[in-house]
């Protein structure tokens, strides 16, 4: 045990309270990826970009869980998931944690491929352990969240980071 500036005693968290906070950590995040998969139809408007890659997703016959777990085949962990339209082409984008590495791997949306990847810098890179510690997978959570929102995601992120490990009060 250990004594803060204030005076206060502080311990260890015990396995259950580090359990209970990891999991309202993903119930917060299952419930962000169904408010992104649902939002962009509650909103009652849709932004420009936005319909273009509503298209895609519709279009593509790979679906967003699927081409998650193609960029995950390998061993990654996937922490991002994007439709990317660009001049005509389109691809599903996930940014994948493989090892300390960070990439965005880029899955076509017709076979299911992987046809690229890079080194995620920047915001690519936010949220890559924001599953630490948890069973949840991104695939998971996307799923629950299209059957929630009825219809495929467009986009989802887990954001954040992992739950806290720091000692709680007493």
């Amino acid at each position: 045990m250990a004594r803060k500036a204030s005076g206060r005693i502080v311990r260890p968290p015990t396995q259950r309270e580090v359990r209970t906070v990891r999991q309202s950590t993903v119930r917060i995040l299952v419930a962000a990826l169904t408010l992104t998969v649902a939002g962009t139809a509650l909103a009652g408007r849709i932004e420009p970009d936005d319909r273009a890659d509503i298209a895609a997703v519709r279009q593509a016959t790979v679906i967003p869980t699927q081409a998650v777990r193609a960029a995950e085949a390998d061993g990654g962990v996937a922490y991002a998931y994007g439709m990317e339209v660009d001049g005509g082409q389109r691809w599903s984008k996930v940014d994948v944690r493989r090892g300390g590495a960070l990439e965005s791997v880029r899955v076509d949306v017709a076979t299911g491929k992987v046809i690229g990847r890079k080194p995620a810098h920047g915001e690519d890179a936010q949220g890559a352990h924001a599953l630490d510690g948890t069973t949840l997978t991104l695939a998971a959570a996307m799923a629950h969240a299209e059957r929630v929102g009825k219809g495929p995601a467009l986009e989802a992120e887990t954001g954040g980071t992992a739950p806290p490990r720091t000692p709680m009060s007493t």
